[in-house]
């Protein structure tokens, strides 16, 4: 037997779990590599090279793209409701939907562990739990999928919110399409693997000494959207209020995890170069932040927080009219050129940072809280220097 199997161009991987779930020996496992990315691992003594991995990953496979036929910019117009959500709350609004019918909801949420993976509920009340955006990637886990699969096999209606790469790779396993399946992708700017997320929540912890905690956030619109923050029982236990948070506000310093993430810095290796990042979608309804609203033509409402909305099917048309007629949701019409004219994630894949390269050497020797750090560190320091040249500049200038 072979020492080990290859089940795709691990470059291209995305960690979806696809292999995982449709292994019938349960020997796939995703493991970390040196550099914190899961990849599957084949115990070989239980193999039995059916293949059926190879098969059904979504990198060995195409899969069907669909341009979008409506685009809406919505929002929940109760703000108790939305204030942990991300943008305007329409992840939850679909999960609302397909529960109040006697349906499923799948979606990321954190465990008992504070661990990121993707679950589901059949309790309303639980939704809350689902809410925000994480900029980590969610494990999918060995037996979500075939969940999925034995809910829609017992004729329930099934909402499965994830990355476009996780869509996939739901969509690869099932091998056909269920009449009662809805899929909700988001609009992905890549996922920063779940080992850093750790890492960075522990290097937080053991600094400002906290000792419990029960919900990282990234977004939401609780006074603190894009900033990673840690809560107990809904109390802010990171950032502390003091010298030091007030002065990074003064000079609008973005926390280190979010610039990591968003510049394209900390992101898996395949997510530079994602075959999902383009206007043609794989899934029924696609979400997101309604980015560049009302730039270029008109909006009437405050733009602030509002969910870019774009019903991909006819079965996604036909799922989101019960929003379209409750009062306590606004959609507005919207032309789908206005997202597009915001990079990347809709067009492109996200660049790799300058500093990509010398991350993962500082990586393999700090860990990543301190080389996240060592590779902002110069950029930091112009911009402190670039702020009080600027303030000497105009006490000069009124000296004058």
């Amino acid at each position: 037997m072979e020492e080990h199997k290859i089940i795709c161009d691990l470059s291209n991987c995305t960690g979806c779990y696809a292999c995982a779930n449709v292994c019938p020996k349960q020997c796939i496992s995703l493991e970390p590599d040196n550099y914190g990315i899961t990849y599957p691992i084949v115990d070989m003594d239980k193999c039995i090279n059916c293949n059926l991995c190879i098969k059904t990953c979504p990198v060995n496979n195409e899969i069907e793209y669909k341009y979008p036929i409506e685009c809406y910019a919505s929002w929940d117009s109760n703000k108790a409701r939305r204030l942990k959500t991300a943008s305007g709350g329409i992840g939850t609004a679909l999960g609302r939907v397909v529960l109040q019918h006697g349906g499923v909801y799948f979606g990321s949420r954190y465990d008992y562990n504070v661990q990121p993976i993707i679950s589901y509920t059949e309790d309303i009340d639980d939704l809350k739990y689902f809410q925000g955006s994480r900029y980590v990637q969610s494990q999918v886990g060995s037996d979500i999928l075939t969940k999925v699969r034995d809910f829609l096999c017992q004729d329930r209606a099934v909402v499965f919110v994830g990355t476009p790469c996780q869509i996939s790779g739901l969509k690869h396993f099932l091998k056909r399409d269920f009449e009662k399946l809805v899929t909700v992708d988001l609009i992905c700017h890549g996922v920063t693997p779940t080992k850093y997320f750790n890492d960075e929540v522990a290097y937080l912890s053991k600094k400002y000494k906290i000792h419990n905690y029960d919900d990282v956030r990234f977004r939401g619109n609780d006074g603190y959207n894009f900033q990673l923050t840690i809560w107990n029982g809904g109390n802010l236990l990171y950032p502390k209020e003091n010298f030091w948070t007030r002065l990074t506000h003064y000079f609008d310093f973005q926390d280190y995890y979010i610039k990591g993430f968003l510049n394209g810095l900390t992101l898996r290796e395949n997510c530079y170069h994602c075959k999902y990042a383009k206007p043609s979608r794989i899934s029924d309804i696609t979400i997101g932040d309604f980015i560049g609203l009302g730039s270029k033509k008109k909006f009437e409402y405050p733009t602030f927080n509002v969910s870019s909305v774009t019903l991909n099917t006819k079965k996604g048309v036909d799922f989101f009219q019960e929003i379209l007629e409750d009062p306590s949701y606004i959609s507005i019409k919207r032309h789908y050129s206005e997202r597009l004219g915001y990079k990347p994630s809709l067009l492109e894949p996200s660049l790799k940072h300058h500093n990509y390269d010398s991350f993962r050497k500082l990586y393999l020797s700090y860990g990543f809280s301190k080389a996240l750090r060592l590779c902002f560190r110069k950029e930091t320091f112009n911009r402190v220097k670039a702020f009080y040249i600027d303030r000497v500049k105009r006490m000069l200038f009124r000296l004058k």
